[in-house]
């Protein structure tokens, strides 16, 4: 699991639903990750927002994404949020 906060004023209100699928960076990288976010809950900019996620590539390397890591989101160039990673 993850928890995000989407704060950026890029956004207007955080997404939600299972269609989103922005990219994740590792605060102090420049890789992207591709995931999308499963059954984001609806909640005011600024607000936790527990996801479950789902990597998207095969073959790609995820294991940077270990507990206790720090992301941004990213929607292109922009930060639209951040967030730690939460393992179940």
């Amino acid at each position: 699991m993850k928890v995000c906060f989407f704060t950026n004023s890029y956004r207007k209100k955080p997404p939600f639903g299972t269609a989103y699928r922005p990219h994740f960076v590792i605060k102090g990288t420049t890789e992207y990750f591709g995931i999308q976010f499963l059954n984001l809950d609806e909640a005011p900019l600024g607000e936790e927002i527990f996801s479950d996620i789902e990597l998207l590539y095969d073959g790609a390397d995820y294991s940077a994404l270990v507990g206790g890591t720090s992301f941004e989101i990213k929607e292109g160039d922009h930060i639209v949020g951040e967030g730690v990673v939460i393992l179940p």
